[in-house]
């Protein structure tokens, strides 16, 4: 055998050994990959988390991409050391979320595996179960899904990819009612995709679903007064400028259950002088715009949060040093909250807001007052513009009203007092002070009868009176009147004894019908207590008044301790509202003011033809009633 025929030997066995080499190693593949494929489908119906316990989650972490921003978002809720669930993807904002978190580790907990889809991973972008990783994540990627990664309290970690939705039943012809929807999902250890039933409403990324929706937390039926002060900041090359609109102030009328306007200030453009307001006879407010105002406040959500400055007080006030600070005037100024220097009091100025404000007091004596600031730059080029809130609460003392007390009847509380008074009164005669000058004074009245000063002109005075007896004139009085009589002065020991011919008394006139119809009445004397009925009373009206002065502080102290529970829950946050809803809440004057409507306008039905359209006489038209017949000529 020559060299040639050897080198080609050598080339065939060589060729022979790499096709088999190939042909064992495609063999090998093919059966790993259907080793891989068994072991797949054998995990059908299986938990996807087999040691997960839904009581023992603390934290739930969801991870989605924006493809259009390229970028990551994320929102977290965790269980604090305080054991409040808070949102840390919203610096720590407390959260609303015990039913909500309790949902979705249960979710996570009877979670089962429905379906293999395969485990290729050209599958994964089809399918959109990338996983959301900055690490492995770049810019072109599309089908990424979203990661839910649920924590319990000893450290472990549960994840799931979660992609498109996959109609199953479609395929084999069965009926579309029986068609069900499940989701691809993909744990991110593991290569294989399936399917599984999940609700992915509980894994919801809106931060307005895990909060408490009622921000202020007011019933609409408790408002009592309603301020809207309404002005602009503006800058100027002089700095921030204040420009006066207007001053509304509405007050409800409990009675009649209506809003009545207290008063109302406009400001003009140019000179800012202000100028009342008042309503015309064809005007009045504007009852559908104080209902919405209403409404909006009772159901006031926010679309985000962020937590104030440090230098911020929760009364939105701060310091005259930090607001001489560049830093914190152009910080402020973005937020739309300004110095208002004729506010300063013990170093502290308060802060006034861009777009003006509103107060709102309760029946309960809670008055809230909401700042509105600037437009928020970061989501300006969003569909929807968001607006920066303050809010901030404070005691209305006015709203509660003080208790009506009544008073104490006079007289002596203590009846042993007044018994002991009367005793001595009774056992003890008052003596004067100088008894000899007491007895003297008896003695000279009655050794010296009194005497008139001008004897004649008494006997005189007497003499005409006996004479003359006064007479009513013809023209005076009236049957029904008394007659009228001439007073007889009683005798005295110095009166001068009867003449001859007189008689020993002087004739006095009968008594007329009024005079005896009164003398029969009986006197209605005053009611008098006893000492003990007296005390009685008194402690009677005593409790009553301290009831009522007891109900008046305890009303005053609720009002208190919820003025201090509502600021803090507001003393670290400031709020982003939707544009929509400050529109609502922010009115202006001719917001508040209408034109009444007339009776016709609303009446339903009316056509141009006016009352004629109504069919009158007649009514015709009316389902049932004849038409009217035109009356003969």
């Amino acid at each position: 055998m020559n060299n040639l025929v050897q080198t080609i030997i050598y080339v065939l066995l060589a060729t022979a050994a790499v096709v088999a080499a190939v042909i064992t190693g495609a063999a090998n593949t093919s059966g790993g990959d259907h080793d891989q494929l068994r072991i797949a489908r054998e995990e059908i119906g299986k938990d996807v988390f087999t040691d997960f316990t839904a009581a023992n989650a603390v934290e739930l972490e969801i991870t989605t991409y924006d493809e259009e921003a390229a970028r990551l978002k994320s929102f977290s809720v965790k269980r604090d050391d305080l054991g409040q669930w808070v949102i840390p993807s919203h610096n720590d904002y407390p959260a609303d979320a015990e039913q909500q978190m309790s949902a979705a580790a249960s979710a996570f907990s009877a979670l089962k595996i429905a379906d293999l889809i395969g485990t290729e991973t050209s599958l994964h972008a089809e399918f959109a179960v990338i996983e959301p990783n900055s690490d492995t994540l770049e810019v072109s990627n599309t089908g990424v899904g979203t990661l839910i990664t649920v924590r319990d309290d000893q450290g472990n970690e549960y994840s799931l990819i979660v992609g498109n939705t996959v109609s199953v039943g479609n395929e084999a012809g069965a009926d579309p009612r029986m068609q069900k929807l499940f989701y691809a999902a993909r744990r991110p250890t593991d290569e294989i995709t399936f399917t599984v039933d999940l609700n992915m409403d509980v894994f919801d990324t809106d931060f307005s679903k895990w909060i408490e929706n009622n921000l202020l937390d007011i019933n609409g039926l408790d408002l009592t007064t309603i301020d809207i002060n309404d002005y602009a900041i503006y800058q100027t090359q002089q700095g921030p400028t204040l420009a006066p609109r207007s001053n509304s102030s509405l007050s409800l009328d409990e009675t009649d259950n209506i809003w009545q306007l207290n008063s109302m200030l406009q400001y003009d453009d140019q000179s800012s002088e202000p100028s009342v307001i008042t309503l015309t006879d064809d005007e009045e407010l504007n009852s559908e715009r104080i209902d919405t105002l209403k409404t909006a406040l009772e159901n006031l959500e926010i679309d985000d949060v962020a937590r104030k400055p440090e230098f911020l007080r929760s009364d939105l006030r701060a310091s005259n040093e930090s607001l001489s600070t560049p830093g914190v005037i152009s910080a402020l100024g973005q937020l739309g909250l300004y110095g208002d220097p004729s506010t300063e009091k013990d170093g502290l100025m308060e802060l006034k807001s861009a777009n003006g404000e509103i107060h709102v007091s309760l029946k309960t004596g809670v008055k809230y007052i909401l700042r509105f600031g600037e437009v928020d730059t970061e989501t300006a080029g969003d569909e929807t513009v968001k607006r920066f809130l303050f809010v901030t609460t404070r005691l209305d003392e006015a709203i509660i009203p003080q208790p009506e007390l009544s008073p104490l009847p006079e007289g002596p509380a203590n009846p042993a007092a007044a018994e002991e008074k009367d005793e001595e009164a009774t056992t003890k005669p008052e003596t004067p002070a100088n008894p000899a000058a007491a007895e003297e004074k008896d003695e000279e009245a009655t050794a010296k009868p009194e005497t008139p000063a001008n004897p004649t002109a008494a006997e005189k005075k007497d003499e005409e009176a006996t004479a003359k007896p006064e007479t009513p004139a013809p023209d005076e009085g009236c049957q029904d009147e008394p007659v009228a009589t001439t007073e007889t002065p009683a005798a005295t020991v110095g009166d001068t004894p009867p003449q001859e011919g007189e008689p020993a008394e002087k004739p006095v006139a009968a008594p007329t019908a009024t005079e005896k119809e009164d003398e029969d009445k009986p006197e209605l004397a005053p009611v008098q207590l006893t000492p003990e009925q007296l005390k009685e009373l008194r402690d009677q009206i005593t409790k009553e008044n301290e009831r009522r002065t007891q109900e008046y502080e305890d009303k005053l102290a609720a009002a208190r301790n919820r003025v201090r529970e509502l600021n803090e829950r507001f003393e670290k946050w400031y709020y982003l509202i939707d544009e929509k809803v400050y529109n609502q809440i922010h009115l202006s004057n001719t917001d508040l003011i209408t034109a009444k409507s007339s009776a016709l306008e609303d009446i339903k039905g009316l056509d141009e033809g006016g009352l004629d359209a109504l069919g009158l006489p007649g009514l015709p038209g009316i389902p049932g009633l004849p038409s009217p017949t035109t009356p003969k000529p």
